[in-house]
């Protein structure tokens, strides 16, 4: 975070959370002003003023003292210093009548604060903390890498089956079969790669464009929580079980991501349940009722295979509680 944008939430801070108020500080010849809070109390009235050592000659104090003649005045003036350097803070401390902050630009670390100034400056340090952390958690998030390359093999997937279909809305079942799609008599003569093929195959625009909604908002929240080996691992057995499931108890022709989604979902509950219900009770009532209603969704409208999301929930359900217990073992 730059200097300016630290000093302005700050100041901020200070006035909203510590009752100061926001006050202009003069420059001794005019032209900038400097920036900075001030609060009165029974003891007496502090100034803190926030600005660049090289800027210390510029700032005129005297109008404040002048204000309060028969008042006790404390300004303490906020330095911020690209590197420590031989000044001796210390020595300059006692012979002013302002006390001092010292902040080191490059480390964003208080570096020195004179004797009076100490509570201000353990603020201004949780202020700084606050704020790193913010930008750590910033940089942490990174780009949901397998998400992103199962969100691009699936519309690759569509648009080949479009292309071949000569339909964007309804695939050709000729084509999805052609291309992988789960169809019994297939797998039963050999062929078991539909059980995955079938799950990068969609039978339309909005079939596809369904589930890799889905798939944007729930594969970000898995591979986060659980890593991107665990996350595949998730995702294929899901995928796969959802297509063993259809396979045994229904003859249609199936494709989609979807059991590998409620795959997903299932290890969603699972961790949320495991990393302590009361603190997730909302979260865990989302997801169930989602479950819920694209399951009863599925019973109700036609060409659903509710078989092949059954299984796919099953699956991540059974495998998250397989890691969980893993992990716990490993842990003994």
């Amino acid at each position: 975070m730059n200097k300016e944008k630290l000093i302005k939430e700050t100041i901020n801070i200070f006035c909203q959370n510590y009752r100061y108020n926001i006050e202009e500080f003069n420059s001794k010849k005019g032209g900038k002003s400097f920036w900075g809070v001030s609060r009165f109390g029974e003891n007496y009235n502090e100034y803190m003023v926030f600005l660049d050592w090289s800027e210390e000659s510029k700032l005129d104090t005297n109008y404040i003292y002048n204000k309060h003649k028969y008042e006790n005045v404390r300004i303490i003036k906020v330095f911020y210093i690209k590197n420590k350097g031989n000044i001796n803070w210390s020595a300059l401390s006692e012979q002013s009548k302002e006390e001092i902050i010292v902040i080191d630009k490059n480390q964003d670390k208080i570096v020195y604060y004179s004797q009076f100034a100490r509570e201000n400056a353990m603020i201004i340090e949780r202020i700084m903390e606050h704020f790193k952390k913010i930008i750590r958690e910033k940089k942490a998030v990174k780009v949901p890498v397998i998400t992103s390359i199962l969100i691009l093999t699936n519309i690759l997937m569509f648009l080949l089956s479009w292309y071949l279909s000569g339909s964007i809305f309804e695939i050709d079942t000729r084509v999805l079969i052609y291309l992988g799609a789960k169809e019994n008599t297939l797998i039963a003569n050999g062929e078991y790669y539909r059980l995955i093929s079938a799950m990068f195959l969609h039978g339309g625009l909005v079939h596809i464009g369904f589930n890799m909604y889905a798939l944007y908002f729930l594969g970000p929240i898995v591979e986060r929580a659980f890593g991107k080996l665990k996350y595949l691992l998730i995702y294929f057995i899901g995928g796969i079980s959802s297509s063993l499931a259809s396979y045994l108890f229904s003859q249609v022709v199936s494709v989609g991501a979807s059991g590998a989604i409620f795959a997903l979902l299932g290890a969603i509950l699972i961790y949320n349940l495991k990393i302590g219900y009361k603190s997730n009770k909302v979260m865990i009532g989302n997801i169930i009722s989602v479950i819920i209603t694209n399951i009863a969704i599925g019973f109700i409208l036609p060409n659903i295979d509710n078989f092949g999301h059954l299984g796919g929930l099953a699956a991540g359900v059974i495998v998250t509680s397989a890691l969980f217990l893993l992990n716990l073992n490993k842990s003994k």
